[in-house]
């Protein structure tokens, strides 16, 4: 084992946190050599041991100085994830506001430059088919659809979309458009709601100074996140796997290749695409404990009903005696050359005794890649993508796909998961108003100019007053500056709506009821606040999606009972098989 002088000189800032050294730990962060990202053995930065241990002052002096509060740690929980998990409100409370200070600042600088990167791409239309399909049984019928036009000029950008996303247990629809326009000093945004004739304005220019106390957040959103579980979900890009989809029989494959709206593409697959959920509820107190019954009640109904692959770890205490290191923060009492030294067993570890639930749901999607279209993936498209991450969350799972690297060419259509009971076809067709009759049934578009030489994409002129404001629309400005609302996980939401809809169909009593609904729910307190839009009505499909819920929980039920009966079948004729020896 190392010795304390070889532990304190390989991670000097940590040394000073485990030991709440705070004027020492001053001192070396006044170095400007200092380095505030390296990880431990334990593969934690010197920010997540402050606030694991519940070290508030050290943590405190360290955002001052620097240190990525945006940070995750080997098991891929952030700063503001582990602060939640000690059940501390005043560290919550830190950590909360200078994340959602520096996302602000993030997003300041990069929307004006994503704008910046498009200015000297060539201009252009194009349409996103997002067609959605369920692997539940029947769920697919009801599932929406969307068509999203872009027009691109200059360094702007208009995105037309009626699917906002999903909110309060229902699809969320709007006929609505989002405008991005870029400057020598910034950018503007305006969200057009074409529905209620408003249109809300927001300017950003490199030189805003943002308030940092306008992030301070309301005790209802610390208490809501300290009495709910901690949730992390994420598209798992390292598993995927891709592959040329061949055709044919023995030695006589061949690459498949479609047609996909005129153009050729080949086909690939890609395989153990994967969307992994882990769940901490260590920090969720007595008084919610109900809470958590129903939601392992919800769990089991989920691992039955979708095919999950549920994985749960409660991690215990393991020390039968306190020591003298023994802290709210290290239960387990590790001593600081217990923690550090890279031969310690890592199962014993600092903070409260985990309570995890990992979920993990396997998809398959596939990919047609282009090699000779007419856009430009990183240089055109991306960019609207990543621009859009920031309304839409199917749009952010797709950026998280094709970041990954793909095969040659450019993907004219792509299905990937979105959602944990969604799937995505994404399709990008009528490029520069190719399919209309007239350039005029393309609306903004006043002219098409005559295409280049062979394979040279098309050019377009879209029109100025594409990229303003509709007259006679009520026009809002706020602030770049404003707090944003607590964030929500559109995939929980959807996943709550298929399990609390099918419970809903159960026997139990209207109490019973009530309480699930309200543990499945993970609305944030006033989350439907301040709305600037009216959603549209549910489409007439949507009334069918009880029933569809309801039907395919009977077949899968159905596929289970006859699974059983042929595992119990098969057991008894390997018995019989062992006596006939």
């Amino acid at each position: 084992m190392a010795g304390e002088s070889d532990l304190s000189e390989c991670y000097p800032l940590h040394w000073m946190v485990w030991h709440n050294q705070y004027e020492k730990l001053r001192e070396l962060l006044s170095n400007p050599e200092k380095d505030t990202e390296k990880n431990d053995s334990r593969g934690r930065t010197v920010l997540h041991l402050a606030v694991s241990l519940g070290h508030i002052e050290c943590a405190r002096l360290l955002l001052h100085n620097g240190a990525n509060v945006l940070a995750e740690n080997k098991d891929g929980w952030s700063v503001l994830h582990e602060a939640i998990s000690t059940g501390d409100p005043e560290m919550v409370a830190l950590i909360l506001q200078f994340r959602d200070y520096r996302q602000a600042c993030i997003r300041l600088e990069a929307v004006p430059k994503l704008l910046s990167e498009l200015r000297n791409s060539p201009d252009f239309y194009v349409e996103m088919k997002w067609e959605f399909n369920s692997w539940i049984p029947l769920l697919s019928k009801v599932c929406p659809s969307d068509v999203c036009k872009i027009w691109k000029k200059g360094s702007c950008i208009r995105v037309d979309t009626t699917l906002l996303g999903f909110e309060n247990m229902t699809w969320k629809r709007g006929d609505r458009s989002f405008v991005f326009k870029g400057c020598d000093q910034g950018a503007t945004l305006l969200d057009i709601n074409h529905d209620s004739k408003e249109v809300i304005e927001e300017v950003l220019f490199d030189d805003n100074v943002l308030s940092f106390d306008m992030f301070t957040p309301s005790q209802d959103v610390i208490l809501h996140r300290l009495t709910h579980p901690v949730v992390c979900t994420h598209l798992n890009v390292d598993t995927i796997q891709l592959e040329v989809s061949t055709y044919g029989f023995l030695g006589w494959r061949s690459d498949r290749h479609e047609t996909v709206n005129g153009y050729k593409a080949a086909v690939h697959s890609a395989s153990n695409v994967e969307i992994v959920t882990k769940t901490r509820a260590e920090h969720v107190d007595d008084k919610n404990s109900k809470k958590s019954e129903n939601n392992s009640i919800a769990s089991r109904f989920l691992k039955s009903f979708s095919g999950f692959s549920l994985d749960h770890n409660a991690t215990s205490s393991q020390t039968s005696e306190p020591n003298e290191h023994a802290t709210a923060g290290n239960p387990e009492g590790l001593s600081p050359e217990q923690y550090f030294s890279d031969n310690q067993d890592k199962t014993v570890d600092i903070g409260r005794p985990k309570e995890t639930t990992v979920k993990i749901q396997k998809f398959k999607g596939c990919l047609w890649m282009c090699k000779e279209f007419p856009l430009s993936l990183t240089q055109q498209v991306l960019p609207i993508i990543d621009l859009m991450s920031t309304t839409s969350p199917h749009f952010r799972k797709l950026g998280d796909f094709i970041k990954m690297k793909l095969p040659a060419g450019f993907p004219v259509k792509i299905e990937i998961p979105v959602f944990h009971v969604l799937n995505a076809c994404v399709t990008f067709d009528n490029i520069n108003g190719k399919k209309s009759s007239e350039v005029k049934a393309v609306p903004f578009v006043s002219e098409m100019q005559p295409e280049g030489p062979e394979g040279a994409p098309l050019e377009v002129i879209v029109e100025e007053e594409c990229f303003e404001a509709p007259v006679g629309y009520q026009v809002m400005s706020i602030s770049s500056n404003k707090t944003p609302g607590p964030r929500v996980d559109e995939d929980e939401r959807l996943l709550q709506l298929a399990i609390q809809q099918s419970l809903m169909m159960q026997e139990g009593t209207e109490e019973e009821q009530v309480t699930l609904m309200e543990a499945l729910s993970n609305s944030s307190p006033g989350s439907n606040r301040n709305r600037n839009h009216s959603p549209l009505p549910p489409l007439p499909h949507e009334d069918e999606f009880q029933k569809a819920l309801r039907l395919s929980a009977l077949e899968a039920d159905k596929y289970k009972a006859l699974e059983e009966q042929e595992n119990e079948e098969l057991r008894k004729a390997l018995e019989l098989s062992m006596l006939d020896k």
